[in-house]
């Protein structure tokens, strides 16, 4: 329930359970009671991509763009993350980074927080730092 603006590191360690993995990350929402404007990185293809894009303001995704990734659906922790740079962003998984310099639809700031969709996720150590303190 916080606004948070500014260059950020946001990650959260994922362990699937069942579905399609459509876990992720959400943030830059310019309200927190709907996801429409936020960004949003997220698992897809029952953990097997890593998807990104933003919510227009109908709460309807529009995909920036995704990378195959070895599935995630093992049972095990992956950690998924974030970081915010100027009016830009990169994903990492487990400390490889996948995509960097993606846009930023919006400001570089709002609210966060995890998403499942379509699938049960076990989500742990959710941490947001500002990426000065790294």
């Amino acid at each position: 329930n916080r606004r948070l603006a500014g260059d950020l590191q946001m990650q959260v360690e994922m362990t699937y359970v069942q579905g399609d993995m459509g876990g992720g990350l959400v943030f830059n929402a310019p309200s927190s009671a709907t996801k429409n404007g936020a960004q949003m990185v997220s698992f897809a293809g029952k953990g097997a991509y890593v998807q990104w894009g933003h919510f227009d303001d109908k709460g309807v995704f529009q995909y920036q763009g995704g990378i195959p990734v070895t599935s995630v659906a093992d049972g095990k922790p992956h950690t998924l993350a974030v970081r915010t740079s100027g009016a830009a962003y990169s994903v990492s998984l487990d400390g490889r980074e996948l995509a960097r310099d993606i846009p930023l639809s919006g400001a570089n700031a709002g609210f966060a927080g995890l998403l499942a969709s379509t699938s049960e996720v076990i989500f742990d150590n959710f941490k947001i730092e500002s990426a000065g303190q790294r």
